[in-house]
C-alpha cells in the first residue's frame, strides 16, 4: 500500500513525458547580426517552430533569466544597444488557446562591442601610375552583414555611396594624378541608418606613368636568322618591372624580360612597355623598325671527285662569295655537331675515309654569333677494303692432344686468288705458311694464343683488312661429372635421368653411357639419359664420358654415381566415422601409406577411379559434401615428384537425413494456464533433442539440447502455437520436424463498466457491472482496493447511489463455476474518483470581436474532465436553455451581428440528472467583416512574358496583421502563399483565369470577406499597331499623326518611335538601319506628329511600346509608309515606260535625275510585302527590273544618304490581261490628258473599250484612247477602262495641278489698314461694354476645312496622288477668329475706374504669300489677336483686373491655293482674349483692356493645291497678361 503514491507519480511523469515529446521549438532570430556595436538599433524575434497558425504569447530570458516580465510580444528592440545588452537570449513561447508551452530556445550570443572603425587599404603598395586602376577596400575586423559602404575625399563635397553588399570596395579603372589624394571611408546600415566611425584617411598618391625606350642591338638592318638582341629601357627608380613586347600592336605573351636575344624575328615596328610587381603599366614606347634581309647560303666542291676507297685522303672546299667568314663542317645527317675542332679560319676540309658507303658533307659560314644556311650536301661514295676472318675447328677451347685446324676466309674477296699470313700474338706465325688453312695434330698447352691472319691479291698484291683476332684455350684432358635429377632412392614406376656435365662447357660433344652390369656403351648427342619406369633391376652403378672429332677424342670417365630403387609404397583410404553415413553428415578422409617413412607427401584424390579432387592434397580431410562411391588415393613424394602407387578403393554408401515426429497430450482443447506435454520420435536411438516454437527455427528453446524427447509447457496465449523438433548425434543433426499446432483458448475475463463516469461527484448515482463475454451462468466477485466487497457477492451489477467520499477507490471483479473453464481471470481495475460539484468555464476560439461571416466556438470546459455530460447553453435573449448533444462547444458557423451577447452554459448527466453550477457569464462581441479588394499591376490585360503583380487589400482592415489566400477559377493558388502581393516573373498564357483573394487575421485565423474576382488576360507576345491621321498621303507644308496603340491594352505604356536611316558599312555599301528619332520623345503619349512635313519625310514608319519592371517591350509594330510630295523635290524619279500600271514580266526602269548632281541616289520602294527595301537591281541611281510581279506594286521613291528624298510614285503591276495607260505625276491645270487602255496580247483589237471615272462611265466604245484636251480640277479622280473581252484595268488616281499665278499687287493700303485699325477698336470696345463678372464669352469658332481623300484603310497602291476635293465652302472676308475668354471679378474690387478697355496698334507691311491652286487665301488683311489675363495679388489700389493686348501685323508669303477649298475672307481678324485677374487691386481703375497692334511685312508663302491659304496682310495680333505684384 505504501508504494501506490510512488507508482501515481511515475505514471504522471509518464504521461507529462508523452505530452511534452511533440511540443514545437522556439527559435531566437537577431537583427542585423549577432555581432552589433554599442548605439545600433538590435531586434530580437521568437519563431515557434511546428507551431502552425496557433496564436502565441513570448516570454524572453537573458542568461536564463526573465528579461522583460511583462514583454509579451514575439519581436522586441534595443533602440541603441550598450555593452551590458551582450549576453545570451533565450525565448519561449506559451499558447494562448490552452497555456502550453514551447521548448525553449536554444541560446543566441549577441555580442555588442565598440563603434567598428574600418580599416581602408589600397589594392597596390605605392604610388599608382597614370592610366592604371586602384581599388580601395573598407574592411571591418570583425566581420557582419548587412552593411553599405561611404567614401569621402576632401575635395568632394559630399559622400559617395556604394550601393553594393560585398565586403566594400571602390574603384577607378583609368587614375588620373588628379585623383590623388586623401580617403576616408565608413560603413553603415539599418534604418535609420547606424554609421561607423571615419577609417584613418589613406593617402592616394598617383605619379605620371615612365615612358621606356627601345634598343635593338647589334644593328636594326640584320640577316634573316641572326641572333638580335631587343631591350626595353625605362629611366627612373629601381623598380621592378616585367615587360609587355609588341610587332604592329600584336604582343607576344611569352616574353616579359627586360632584354631578350632570339633568331626568330620579323621585320616590323616594335615597341615595348614595363609592367610593373603591383600590375602598373608604364607608357608605350616610340616604335623601332626592324628590317631583315635572307640568310646566305654556300656550296661545297669535292676533290678528287672519282670513286674513293676506305683510308683515302679527300678535301673539301666550302665556297661563299663574301668574306670575313669561319666555317663548321658536318657529316651525314649530324647538323648539330661540327666536325672537330669546330670553328676554322680556312674554308678547306681534308679527311682520311674509313668506312664504306656513302658519307654526305655540309658546311656553313659563320660571322660573329650568326650562322649561314647549311650548304647542300655533297656526297663521297666510299668502297670498303677486304677483311679477313679466322675460324677454328672442333671448338675455341680445345683439349691438349686434340687436332686443331684454323682457316682465313676473305670477306668480300670473290673469286680472286689470295695468298696468305698467319700471326700468333701479331706475330707471323709461320712465314712460309701460305695456305688458307693449316692443324696443329695432337695440340699442347703452349698453342694456346691469339691468332690473326691476312690475305694478299695476287692480281695486284692489294692486302686485305687484318682479321679480328681469335683466341684458342688449350686445357688438360677433361672428366665431365655424373649427377641425377633424383636426391633419393627412385620408386618403382617412376622415371630417373642422368646428366654428364663438361667443365668447362664446349660444343662438339657425344656421350656414352656403360654400367657395370653391361658390356658396351650407350651413346646419346646430349648430356642427359632417361630410364622410364624404372624397376629394382635397373639399379647400380653408372658412369659416363664424351667424345668428339674425327678420329674420335675421348674425355676421362667420370666417376661413378650409385642408382637405388625401390618399391613404391601403396596407401590406405580410411574414412570415419562411418562408412555408411547420412546425407550431411561430417566425414574424415584419411590416405596412409605404410613404410614411406619420413618422406612429406601430397595426396591425390578419386572417386570411382575418375573423379580428380584438385582442392583436396592433404592426407586427411572433412566434409560435409560428398557422394556416394568408391574412393582411392595415391601420394606425390615433395622433393622429386614421384608417385606411389594407387590405394586400394573403399566404398561409402550416403542415406538421406532422418525426420522426426511430434505427438501431443492432450489433444483436446486447451485454456491458457494449462500444462502440455509433447514428444519427439525418432526410431534410432542415441539421440539427443532439440525444442522449437513458431517459426524461431534458429533459437532453440532453453536449455536447448536436452536427452529426453519430451517437452512440457505451461501456456499462457490464446492462439496457435506451433512446435518443432529435430534430433542431433555429435555435430550431426537431423531434419527439423513438421509442426505440431497446440490451439489454446482465452481464459475469460470480465470487463468492469462505471455509468456514469469513473470521475464523479459527492450525490451522484454510480452503477458498476462486471460483464463476461461467455453466456454461461457464473457467480461474481467484488473488490475495491482488493478487499473483497460481501454485500456484493453474486451480483453483476453493483449500485451505489448518492455517492460519498468514502466510495472512491480501485474497483475489480471476477467469476467463478463448476465446468470448465472453472474460473475467469480478475478483471482490470476502474478507480472512481469523487469530487466536490464542479463549475464548468466558458471560452471561445477568439481572442476578440468575431467578424461576422465567420465561425465562433464557445467550449464549455470541466475541469476535471470526466465523461458522460451533456451542455446546455443559456443567451440572456433566449427564454429556454439550448442543450447540445456535443461533448463541450456550441459552434455558430456564419456569425452575424445578432449573434452578439453574453453566453453562460451547465453541464448534465445521469437519469435523474445531476447538473454542475453555471458557468461565469461570457461577452461574444460581433463586428462588420472587412471586404478584400484584387488589384493588378501593370494591367489586367497583359501579354506573355510580362511581370504581373497581384495585390491583396483589405478595406477597413485596419492595422490588423493579415495571411492572405489566393484562388484562381476558385480554387486554391498556393497553399503555402500568404503574402500580401505576389508575382509572376514572366506571365504565361496558361495564367489567365479569374483570380480571387481572403485575408486571415493573424490574431485569430478569422476571414475577410472574399473580393471580387478579377479577370487577368494573357494574351501572346504583345503587338504595337500605327495609324496615321489624317492621311498616308499628304502635301508639303501639310500635317500628319502617327498613333501608335498596344492591342488590346492601354494601360501604363510609353512609346519610341523609329524610322530607317542610310549608312555605310566597312566596305563602303549603302545600309539601312532601323534608328530611335532623336526627337521621339514627343511620341512618349502613344502619338506623333510631324507639321509640317516635307519631302524628306517620305519613308516608313514603326513603333514599339514599353512598360514594367523590369521592362517589357512590345514587338515592333507594322510598316507605316508616310508618302510626301513637295513642289520642288531636290530631286526626280523617271520612270520607263511612264505610266503607273505595267503587265507582269515587262521590264521596268526607275532612275533618280537631278540637273545638277544625279550620284548618291538610290531607288527605294515599299511594297505588298509592307517592307522597304533598295531595288533589287541597282546600278547608281538607276533600278532595272527585267521581269515584273505583282509583288513589286508598291511606292517608289529616290533617297540620298544625307536622307533627300523626290516626290513618291505609285507603281501597280497587274497579273490580268488589260491595265491604264495614265501619267505618273501629276497633270498640270490647262493641259491636255490622254488616257489609253493595253493589252498585254498587241494583236487584240482596241474598239469597244469603255472608259471609267470614279465608278461612272465617261466615254463609251472607243478605240481604247480617250483624251481631254483642258482639263481642270473637277477632272482629278479615279480612272479604270474596260474591254468588251479582256477584261477592266485597275483604278489609278489621276491627280491636277493647278498652274502658278502672278502675284496679287499689293493690298494693304493707309486706307486698309486704318480700316483694321478701326475694327481692332470696335473689337476692343464691344468686349469692354459687354463684359460682365462671372459672364463667359465665347467668339466664333474657325472655319472647318474638309478634304476629300481616299479613306485610311485603302489601297495606296491605287491611290497614290491623292489630292483634296471642291466640297470646302468659301470663308467670309474681314472674319474675325477668337478664342473663348472667361472674365472673373476680383473680389476685393476697390471703388475707382472700372472695365476700362484700350489698345496700341501697329502696322507694319508684310509680303503677300504666293496662293496655291485649290485653295482660296485667307483675307491679306487678317488680324489676329489674343487677349491673355493679368492676375496681381498683391496688386495696390488703382488699376485692376486690367486686360491687354499686344497686336502685331507682319507681312506674309501667300500660300497657293489648293484646289477644292475655298479661302477665308482676304481681311479676316483672328482674335484671342484671356483674361486678367487682380484679385487684391485696390480702389481705381478696374478691369481695364488694352492692346498694342504691330503690322509687320512678312514673306508671302506659295499656295498648295487644295487648301486655303492666309491673306497676304493678315494681321496677327496676340493680348498678353502682365501681372504687377507690386503696388
Amino acid at each position: 500500500m505504501e508504494l501506490r503514491p510512488l507508482c501515481v507519480f511515475v505514471l504522471l511523469m509518464g504521461l507529462i513525458h508523452c505530452t511534452t515529446a511533440g511540443s514545437p521549438k522556439a527559435v531566437v532570430t537577431i537583427k542585423p547580426d549577432k555581432h552589433v556595436f554599442r548605439g545600433e538599433t538590435v531586434t530580437l524575434r521568437c519563431e515557434i517552430q511546428g507551431g502552425g497558425d496557433t496564436e502565441w504569447t513570448y516570454s524572453w530570458y537573458k542568461k536564463y533569466n526573465t528579461l522583460y516580465p511583462y514583454r509579451r510580444t514575439q519581436e522586441f528592440s534595443f533602440s541603441s544597444v550598450i555593452n551590458d545588452d551582450s549576453g545570451e537570449y533565450t525565448c519561449r513561447g506559451r499558447r494562448s488557446s490552452d497555456s502550453q508551452n514551447s521548448e525553449i530556445s536554444a541560446p543566441v550570443t549577441l555580442t555588442v562591442s565598440e563603434k567598428p572603425k574600418p580599416e581602408l587599404t589600397p589594392s597596390r603598395e605605392g604610388a599608382a601610375l597614370t592610366g592604371n586602376s586602384v581599388t580601395l577596400s573598407c574592411t571591418l575586423k570583425l566581420q557582419s552583414a548587412g552593411w553599405k559602404f561611404y567614401w569621402i575625399k576632401p575635395t568632394q563635397s559630399t559622400e559617395t555611396e556604394t550601393e553594393t553588399e560585398t565586403h566594400s570596395y571602390i574603384y577607378i579603372s583609368s587614375v588620373r594624378v588628379s585623383d590623388g589624394g586623401q580617403y576616408s571611408c565608413r560603413a553603415g546600415r539599418g534604418n535609420p541608418v547606424y554609421y561607423t566611425h571615419y577609417s584613418d584617411a589613406l593617402w592616394v598618391n598617383v605619379t605620371e606613368s615612365p615612358k621606356p625606350e627601345l634598343i635593338i642591338k647589334p644593328y636594326t638592318q640584320v640577316f634573316r636568322g641572326e641572333r638580335v638582341t631587343f631591350r626595353c629601357d625605362i629611366q627612373g627608380g629601381d623598380t621592378e618591372w616585367t615587360y609587355d613586347w609588341y610587332r604592329y600592336n600584336t604582343h607576344y605573351p611569352s616574353l616579359t624580360a627586360q632584354e631578350f636575344s632570339t633568331s626568330d624575328y620579323d621585320s616590323g615596328k616594335y615597341t615595348c612597355r614595363g609592367r610593373r610587381s603591383d600590375s602598373q603599366i608604364s607608357k608605350m614606347s616610340d616604335p623601332v623598325i626592324l628590317s631583315v634581309s635572307e640568310k646566305p647560303k654556300p656550296t661545297v666542291r669535292v676533290n678528287p671527285q672519282s670513286s674513293v676507297y676506305t683510308g683515302d685522303r679527300v678535301t673539301l672546299t666550302c665556297n661563299l662569295k663574301s668574306t670575313g667568314w669561319t666555317f663548321l663542317w658536318y657529316k651525314d645527317y649530324q647538323e648539330s655537331i661540327p666536325l672537330s675542332p669546330g670553328t676554322r679560319n680556312t674554308n678547306t676540309l681534308s679527311v682520311t675515309v674509313s668506312n664504306e658507303g656513302g658519307t654526305q658533307y655540309y658546311c656553313k659560314a659563320r660571322r660573329g654569333n650568326y650562322d649561314s644556311e647549311i650548304s647542300d650536301p655533297a656526297t663521297i661514295t666510299v668502297r670498303v677494303r677486304p677483311k679477313a676472318v679466322v675460324t677454328i675447328k672442333p671448338d675455341k677451347h680445345v683439349f691438349r692432344g686434340e687436332t686443331v685446324t684454323l682457316s682465313c676466309e676473305i670477306q668480300g674477296g670473290g673469286d680472286t686468288e689470295w695468298t696468305y699470313s698467319w700471326y700468333k700474338k701479331y706475330n707471323t706465325l709461320y712465314p712460309y705458311r701460305r695456305t688458307q688453312e693449316f692443324s696443329f695434330s695432337s695440340v699442347i698447352n703452349d698453342d694456346s694464343a691469339e691468332y690473326t691472319c691476312r690475305g694478299r691479291r695476287s692480281s695486284d698484291s692489294q692486302r686485305s683488312e687484318i682479321s679480328d683476332a681469335v683466341t684458342l684455350t688449350v686445357s688438360e684432358k677433361p672428366k665431365p661429372e655424373l649427377t641425377s635429377d633424383l636426391k633419393g632412392a627412385a620408386l618403382t614406376g617412376n622415371s630417373v635421368t642422368l646428366y654428364c656435365t663438361m667443365m668447362p662447357q664446349s660444343a662438339g660433344w657425344k656421350f656414352y653411357w656403360s654400367k657395370h652390369t653391361r658390356s658396351t656403351e650407350t651413346e646419346t648427342e646430349t648430356h642427359s639419359y632417361t630410364i622410364y619406369s624404372v624397376r629394382v633391376s635397373d639399379g647400380g652403378q653408372y658412369r659416363c664420358r664424351a667424345g668428339r672429332g674425327n678420329p674420335v677424342y675421348y674425355t676421362h670417365y667420370s666417376d661413378a654415381l650409385w642408382v637405388n630403387v625401390t618399391e613404391s609404397p601403396k596407401p590406405e583410404v580410411i574414412i570415419k566415422p562411418y562408412t555408411q553415413v547420412f546425407r550431411g553428415e561430417r566425414v574424415t578422409f584419411r590416405c596412409d601409406i605404410q613404410g614411406g617413412g619420413d618422406t612429406e607427401w601430397t595426396f591425390e584424390w578419386y572417386r570411382d577411379d575418375n573423379t580428380f579432387y584438385t582442392s583436396h592434397t592433404t592426407q586427411e580431410f572433412s566434409t560435409s559434401d560428398y557422394d556416394s562411391g568408391k574412393y582411392t588415393c595415391k601420394g606425390r613424394r615433395r622433393s622429386d615428384s614421384q608417385i606411389s602407387k594407387t590405394s586400394d578403393p573403399v566404398t561409402l554408401t550416403v542415406s538421406e537425413k532422418p525426420k522426426p515426429t511430434v505427438r501431443v497430450n492432450p489433444q483436446s482443447s486447451v485454456y491458457t494456464g494449462d500444462r502440455v506435454t509433447l514428444n519427439c520420435n525418432l526410431k534410432s536411438t542415441g539421440w539427443t533433442f532439440l525444442w522449437y516454437r513458431d517459426y524461431w527455427q534458429s533459437i532453440p528453446l532453453s536449455p536447448g539440447t536436452r536427452k529426453t524427447n519430451v517437452l512440457s509447457v505451461t501456456v499462457s496465449n490464446e492462439g496457435g502455437t506451433q512446435y518443432y523438433c529435430k534430433a542431433r548425434i555429435g555435430n550431426y543433426d537431423s531434419e527439423i520436424s513438421d509442426p505440431v499446432t497446440i490451439t489454446v483458448r482465452a481464459r475469460p475475463k470480465p470487463v468492469l463498466k462505471v455509468q456514469p463516469a469513473e470521475r464523479v461527484f459527492i450525490g451522484e448515482t454510480v452503477t458498476l457491472t462486471c460483464e463476461i463475454q461467455t453466456g454461461e451462468s457464473w457467480r461474481y466477485l467484488w473488490y475495491r482496493n482488493n478487499e473483497e466487497l460481501s454485500d456484493a457477492a453474486g451480483k453483476k451489477t453493483y449500485t451505489i447511489t448518492d455517492i460519498k467520499e468514502f466510495n472512491k477507490g480501485d474497483y475489480t471483479c471476477n467469476g467463478t463455476k463448476s465446468s470448465d473453464p472453472k474460473y475467469t481471470q480478475t478483471s482490470d481495475g476502474v478507480t472512481l474518483t469523487v469530487s466536490e460539484k464542479p463549475k464548468p468555464e466558458l471560452t471561445s476560439d477568439l481572442k476578440g470581436a468575431a467578424l461576422t461571416g465567420n465561425s465562433v466556438t464557445l467550449s464549455c470546459t470541466m475541469m476535471p474532465q470526466s465523461a458522460g455530460w451533456k451542455f446546455y447553453w443559456i443567451k440572456p435573449t433566449q427564454s429556454p436553455e439550448t442543450e447540445t448533444e456535443t461533448h463541450s462547444y456550441i459552434y455558430i458557423r456564419s456569425v452575424s451581428v445578432s449573434d452578439g451577447f453574453q453566453y453562460k452554459c451547465r453541464a448534465g448527466r445521469g437519469n435523474p440528472v445531476y447538473y454542475t453550477h453555471y458557468s461565469d457569464a461570457f461577452w461574444v462581441n460581433i463586428t462588420e467583416s472587412a471586404k478584400a479588394v484584387v488589384t493588378i499591376k501593370p494591367d489586367k490585360h497583359v501579354f506573355r512574358g510580362e511581370t504581373v503583380t497581384l495585390r491583396c487589400e483589405i478595406q477597413g482592415g485596419g492595422d490588423t496583421e493579415w495571411t492572405y489566400s489566393w484562388y484562381k477559377k476558385v480554387n486554391t493558388l498556393y497553399p503555402s502563399r500568404t503574402t500580401q502581393e505576389f508575382s509572376f516573373s514572366s506571365v504565361r498564357n496558361d495564367d489567365s483565369a479569374e483570380y480571387t483573394c481572403i485575408g486571415r487575421r493573424s490574431s485569430d485565423s478569422q476571414s475577410s470577406e472574399i473580393s471580387d474576382a478579377v479577370t487577368l488576360t494573357v494574351s501572346d507576345a504583345a503587338e504595337a499597331v500605327v495609324s496615321v491621321s489624317p492621311l498616308r498621303w499628304l502635301t508639303e507644308g501639310d500635317s500628319v499623326t502617327l498613333s501608335c496603340e498596344v492591342k488590346h491594352s492601354s494601360t501604363g505604356w510609353t512609346f519610341s518611335w523609329y524610322t530607317e536611316v542610310p549608312s555605310r558599312d566597312s566596305q563602303g555599301s549603302l545600309r539601312y538601319s532601323t534608328a530611335l528619332l532623336s526627337d521621339s520623345s514627343r511620341g512618349s503619349g502613344g502619338s506623333y506628329t510631324l507639321s509640317p512635313v516635307t519631302v524628306n519625310h517620305t519613308g516608313v514608319y514603326m513603333c514599339r511600346a514599353e512598360r514594367g519592371e523590369p521592362v517589357f517591350h512590345t514587338r515592333d509594330s507594322n510598316l507605316q509608309p508616310l508618302c510626301i510630295t513637295g513642289e520642288s523635290p531636290p530631286v526626280s524619279l523617271i520612270i520607263n515606260p511612264s505610266r503607273t500600271q505595267h503587265f507582269t514580266a515587262d521590264s521596268l526602269s526607275l532612275s533618280c535625275e537631278d540637273q545638277s548632281d544625279s550620284t548618291g541616289w538610290t531607288v527605294r520602294g515599299y511594297t505588298h510585302s509592307e517592307t522597304v527595301s533598295d531595288c533589287s537591281s541597282v546600278s547608281g541611281s538607276s533600278c532595272n527590273i527585267s521581269s515584273l510581279s505583282t509583288s513589286h506594286t508598291g511606292v517608289y521613291w529616290c533617297q540620298s544618304e544625307s536622307g533627300g528624298r523626290s516626290n513618291p510614285v505609285n507603281i501597280t503591276v497587274h497579273h490580268g490581261h488589260v491595265i491604264l495607260d495614265s501619267p505618273v505625276h501629276p497633270v498640270t491645270e490647262g493641259h491636255p490628258l490622254t488616257l489609253r487602255c493595253l493589252s498585254r496580247n498587241s494583236n487584240t483589237s482596241a474598239s469597244g473599250v469603255d472608259f471609267y471615272k470614279d465608278g461612272s462611265v465617261l466615254q463609251k466604245k472607243t478605240t481604247g484612247e480617250m483624251t481631254i484636251s483642258t482639263v481642270s480640277k473637277s477632272d482629278e479622280g479615279f480612272y479604270h477602262c474596260k474591254h468588251p473581252e479582256r477584261g477592266e484595268s485597275p483604278k489609278s488616281w489621276v491627280s491636277v495641278r493647278t498652274s502658278d499665278s502672278e502675284s496679287t499687287g499689293v493690298i494693304i493700303g493707309l486706307s486698309l489698314t486704318f480700316v483694321f485699325v478701326i475694327l481692332m477698336i470696335l473689337l476692343i470696345l464691344l468686349l469692354h461694354f459687354k463684359k460682365k463678372k462671372g459672364v463667359e464669352y465665347q467668339t466664333p469658332s474657325p472655319v472647318n476645312q474638309d478634304t476629300n481623300q481616299p479613306a485610311d484603310g485603302e489601297n495606296i497602291y491605287e491611290n497614290a496622288d491623292i489630292r483634296t476635293t471642291d466640297d470646302s465652302a468659301a470663308g467670309t472676308s474681314n472674319m474675325i477668329h477668337s478664342q473663348d475668354v472667361h472674365r472673373y471679378k476680383t473680389q476685393n474690387d476697390a471703388a475707382g475706374l472700372s472695365d476700362v478697355t484700350y489698345a496700341d496698334i501697329e502696322l507694319k507691311n508684310q509680303k503677300k504669300p504666293k496662293r496655291k491652286q485649290g485653295k482660296t487665301s485667307e483675307g491679306a488683311d487678317t488680324v489676329y489677336s489674343e487677349l491673355k489675363q493679368n492676375t496681381d495679388k498683391d496688386a495696390a489700389a488703382g488699376l485692376s483686373d486690367m486686360t491687354y493686348a499686344k497686336i502685331e501685323l507682319k507681312n506674309q508669303k501667300k500660300p497657293k491655293r489648293k484646289q477644292g477649298k475655298t479661302s477665308e475672307g482676304a481681311d479676316t481678324v483672328y482674335s484671342e482674349l484671356k483674361q486678367n485677374t487682380d484679385k487684391d487691386a485696390a480702389a481705381g481703375l478696374s478691369d481695364m483692356t488694352y492692346a498694342k497692334i504691330e503690322l509687320k511685312n512678312q514673306k508671302k508663302p506659295k499656295r498648295k493645291q487644295g487648301k486655303s491659304s492666309v491673306g497676304a496682310d493678315t494681321v496677327y495680333s496676340e493680348l498678353k497678361q502682365i501681372t504687377d505684384k507690386g503696388p
